[in-house]
């Protein structure tokens, strides 16, 4: 709809079952460069729509996924400070003071 184009649901399942064979083919390319953008062109053309379409669709699926990316890095950060932080200076219980505890000698 943002881009202008006639859409289907068959026309979406086509392009994404097209997409996932192409990228199930190429594995072995690193980062998927270009691969994933030439495959939208491709199954963009073969539907009739323009082939620039699908790598400009293939380019924003490419930035949102580095958007959660950089999401979840930050949540990483942000719990690892927080655990650091708890450990070096918060309060501790009187169990966790002590980590040697005497056990009692077995009578018998």
């Amino acid at each position: 709809a943002l881009m202008h184009l006639p859409a289907s649901f068959t026309a979406g399942f086509v392009i994404e079952a097209v997409t996932k064979l192409i990228n199930m083919t190429f594995f072995f390319v690193p980062t998927r460069a270009g691969v994933y953008e030439s495959g939208n062109a491709i199954a963009f053309g073969a539907l009739g729509m323009a082939p620039g379409a699908g790598v400009a669709l293939a380019i924003i699926r490419k930035l949102r996924a580095f958007v959660w990316v950089g999401y979840g890095l930050a949540v990483i950060l942000i719990m690892a400070f927080l655990d650091r932080r708890g450990r070096a200076g918060g309060p501790r219980s009187e169990a966790a003071s002590d980590p040697i505890e005497e056990c009692p000698a077995p009578k018998g």
